[in-house]
């Protein structure tokens, strides 16, 4: 379990160095590079854990030995309490409580996106389609909106027609 707490520990960190470095990349390297840096975190959260080679393994820390009479020495005489076999598993608990805050953001973000939805195609009318696109014309946005993954819409704002653009009285 302790794989899926590092996992998403470095990919964190590697989500935020992306937020850093994404401008300056953008300036000097234009947007694709900008937004190919995305594939950073992504990779590291699909790859499985790596493992170094043997020969590149820290190698473990050497034991010291004492002497037979020491070591029967150095054994105290009350017994102290053992520590308990089943230990608790702090990673356990900080990757379901990651899990329980991912699932809430999304439910939260999910619910806001059809209320947003629903509140734009409330009075709106369709005037057109572009492809996979469909405009919308509503008066519940005063710019234009794009929205959708899968159903691709651009609300426009309601204009009306006895307005006058441009001039000044």
């Amino acid at each position: 379990m302790s794989w899926l707490l590092d996992t998403l520990v470095w990919t964190g960190v590697l989500i935020a160095a992306v937020l850093l470095i994404r401008r300056p990349v953008a300036r000097q390297f234009g947007a694709k590079a900008a937004y190919a840096l995305w594939f950073l975190p992504l990779l590291r959260l699909a790859l499985p854990p790596i493992v170094l080679p043997a020969w590149l393994a820290p190698a473990p820390p050497v034991a010291e030995t004492m002497p037979a009479s020491v070591a029967v020495a150095a054994v105290p005489m009350v017994s102290e309490p053992v520590a308990s076999a089943a230990a608790f598993d702090w990673s356990a608990l900080i990757g379901a409580l990651w899990l329980a805050g991912a699932v809430g953001y999304i439910v939260l973000r999910l619910a806001s996106y059809i209320r947003l939805r629903r509140e734009l195609f409330r009075d709106a009318r369709t005037v057109g389609q572009t492809g996979s696109i469909r405009l919308i014309e509503t008066p519940a946005t005063r710019s234009p909106l794009a929205f959708g993954v899968f159903s691709k819409v651009i609300a426009l704002p309601h204009i009306s027609v006895g307005a006058k653009s441009g001039s000044r009285a």
